[in-house]
């Protein structure tokens, strides 16, 4: 994929899933990874917050990791972290998932 390509990739895959059809009863968790994200402005962190939002109607948990300060301060200031929990640059994708089968019932 182009360099340019990325954001609309990045629309598509967020996009994709908030219909409910497309959940299934197998998707209990998404991992958002921001490793290679420079910013989020605050449209995009309200963006994620409705997608916590609709996730959770449907008892799937959504986790942001890898997010650098310019993505965590307005995340923050949207309180995302008070529904998503903790952000931080540390946390990967491999930590979350090991968590989450570890206390998967």
């Amino acid at each position: 994929m182009t360099k340019s390509m990325a954001p609309i990739a990045d629309l598509f895959c967020m996009e994709s899933l908030l219909p409910t059809r497309w959940l299934g009863d197998r998707l209990r968790l998404v991992v958002c990874d921001f490793s290679t994200s420079p910013a989020v402005d605050l449209a995009g962190a309200r963006m994620f917050l409705e997608l916590y939002t609709e996730l959770a109607k449907h008892g799937i948990i959504l986790r942001l990791v890898e997010a650098h300060a310019s993505v965590r301060d307005p995340l923050r200031m949207e309180g995302a972290e008070d529904r998503v929990g903790r952000i931080d640059r540390f946390e990967t994708v491999a930590d979350v998932i090991e968590h989450f089968q570890k206390n998967a019932t």
